[in-house]
């Protein structure tokens, strides 16, 4: 919630009126001000994808935490399953690249469900 109040509303509010006053998108925008800043332009579109991808996936965490809640999925030690068995956690740096289908899966679910 604090995300999408810090950074959410204000790219709307940027891209709402960028896109009424040069009645284009923000990167066409700032390339028609000045064509040297069109990486700048292009890092808006590319951070709020970043921050989509990674709500996303915490809202697929918290959809599985409350499902495996209702009957205690996870046994007497849950700390053990939510970061060996479910996500799958590892203390080398490879492990962010470990693709995990059922996270995969309940983060489309979510996405589906609520974006």
């Amino acid at each position: 919630m604090v995300a999408i109040l810090v950074l959410a509303i204000p790219f709307i509010i940027l891209e709402y009126g960028v896109g009424y006053n040069y009645q284009s998108s923000f990167t066409k925008a700032i390339v028609k001000l000045k064509p040297k800043f069109e990486v700048y332009g292009w890092m808006l579109p590319v951070v709020v994808f970043i921050m989509t991808v990674y709500y996303s996936t915490i809202i697929g965490w918290d959809g599985t935490y409350m499902f495996l809640s209702f009957f205690k999925g996870w046994g007497p030690d849950p700390n053990t399953f939510l970061n060996v068995n479910l996500l799958q956690s590892t203390d080398s740096l490879s492990g962010i690249f470990n693709f995990i289908p059922f996270i995969a899966v309940s983060c489309l679910s979510d996405g589906l469900l609520f974006g």
